[in-house]
């Protein structure tokens, strides 16, 4: 393939090898023949060219791709070797390489690129059509068991994604249905917490499918656009066409999307269906009493997210150290059955998401990256405090984000005084992350943001 000056893959490794010394360095490919072939011809043009491509396919060794040997990929680069210098162009695998490299040691943009897939039918190569191809006719399979199962009139939601992502689509799946006169519908897919959050919102027909079957499905529908199908997922990489690079546009924020491009204005937010969360009644209050809890003077901490990564334990221990100052009980969110806890200073709570409601009202506080429970807990009158990345590295509107300008809870909130929302440069998006400071900044970021938090917070004394 004869690549031109507007062909992204030219553009990436122009600039690669303009910003790289190659001299010295042992080069290597990770990816298809077909996407190898690419890369070797047009280092050939600079005069450079590939040791070999590596593999952790340990039945790939010893065999030629692209006219080159393959080569076990932890044999090659285990110990670290500082003079290697590894194109990756690996389709969906992209991060599950940087993830090994940066294991071993390798530093991304010094020891390794990542360099994305050509638009679909430029890099795509036959083998990778009809390996598309059979998953689809997996899927068509499973479409046709779910047929058989609730009938010939049923129509069914796919569903994708992380429990933010879940929840949200519930407050829009029953009224959308209404509107669309569907009274048979069945949510199939591989969502996190589908199964916990389907009785919120009377989701009576469930269908609990693996990641491949998911996946599988999703193709099916890419290739045959059933019209009793409906995807409700946007944020997908894998299909040929990737609809987030045409829905994630600047000026939409995430509730936006759900809005406009699932539920096409369909729904209002006045006519979303409300979770079915447990009243707090005198059983509750006892229970939580029970745990510990004090009303109204509590505050429970949610440190974990999925698209932000992790602050450090010790962080989060002298925030509760200082809210124990003033006056405050202190408990951590997580299910101490199925993992460690890994603090101190504060006791494990663990709560159905039916109980959301019950169990804030009665603690009075929340304080929490910003995760997909946000979402949930969003309209619960209790005080929120919310921590997002204040910096995004040149934001890729394709993906999600968690900037507060685009992730922002006001609009679930029914009372947004209730609502704190706060950045700073020490919480990194996971997957646009700008950790620019050096130690010492950081430390001072820490202070801030410490500082941030526990002045929201009247001391209220001690029982």
């Amino acid at each position: 393939m004869k690549l031109m000056k507007r062909d992204p893959l030219y553009l990436e490794l122009h600039k690669i090898i303009e910003d790289v010394r190659f001299m010295g360095r042992m080069v290597l490919a990770v990816g298809s023949a077909h996407n190898v072939a690419m890369m070797r011809d047009y280092l050939k043009c600079y005069g450079l060219e590939f040791a070999a491509v590596v593999d952790d396919d340990v039945e790939q060794v010893g065999k030629s791709r692209a006219g080159l040997p393959v080569c076990l990929m932890e044999t090659v680069l285990q110990p670290l070797r500082e003079n290697a210098l590894v194109l990756v162009m690996a389709s969906g695998r992209n991060k599950s390489i940087k993830e090994q490299l940066e294991t071993w040691g390798y530093s991304d943009n010094v020891h390794f690129f990542l360099i994305h897939d050509l638009p679909s039918g430029e890099a795509d190569s036959k083998e990778r059509f009809a390996s598309q191809f059979a998953k689809a006719r997996q899927g068509l399979s499973l479409y046709e068991r779910i047929k058989a199962d609730y009938g010939e009139n049923v129509h069914i939601f796919l569903m994708r994604g992380a429990t933010g992502d879940v929840f949200l689509n519930g407050l829009y799946l029953a009224p959308y249905c209404h509107k669309l006169g569907v009274e048979n519908y069945v949510v199939a897919g591989d969502a996190k917490g589908l199964k916990r959050l389907a009785p919120l919102f009377c989701w009576n027909q469930v269908v609990a499918l693996s990641h491949g079957e998911a996946e599988a499905f999703q193709f099916c529908y890419t290739f045959w656009r059933k019209s009793d199908v409906t995807d409700l997922f946007m944020w997908e990489n894998t299909l040929p066409l990737n609809k987030c690079r045409l829905r994630m546009q600047e000026r939409f924020t995430f509730m936006e999307t759900y809005q406009h491009f699932i539920y096409k204005n369909l729904v209002s937010p006045v006519e979303w269906q409300q979770p079915l969360f447990a009243p707090l009644n005198e059983e509750l209050r006892q229970k939580y009493k029970d745990l510990g809890l004090q009303e109204g003077r509590t505050v429970i901490i949610s440190p974990n997210a999925y698209s932000v990564k992790k602050l450090p334990a010790w962080f989060w221990e002298k925030v509760a150290i200082e809210l124990q100052a003033r006056g405050y009980k202190v408990f951590v969110n997580l299910n101490p059955m199925a993992e460690l806890n890994p603090f101190r200073s504060m006791q494990p709570v663990f709560f159905p998401y039916a109980e959301c409601e019950a169990i804030l009202r009665y603690a009075g506080h929340f304080l929490a990256l910003r995760s997909g429970l946000c979402d949930i807990v969003a309209q619960v009158p209790c005080r929120k405090i919310i921590l997002y990345p204040s910096e995004i590295r040149r934001p890729d509107y394709s993906v999600h984000r968690s900037s507060r300008d685009f992730a922002s809870l006001r609009p679930l909130c029914q009372d947004e005084n209730q609502l704190i929302e706060l950045e700073s440069p020490v919480i990194e998006d996971l997957l646009q992350g700008n950790d620019t400071l050096d130690g010492w900044e950081r430390l001072q970021e820490y202070q801030r943001l410490l500082e941030a938090i526990t002045e929201r917070f009247t001391p209220c004394g001690k029982n």
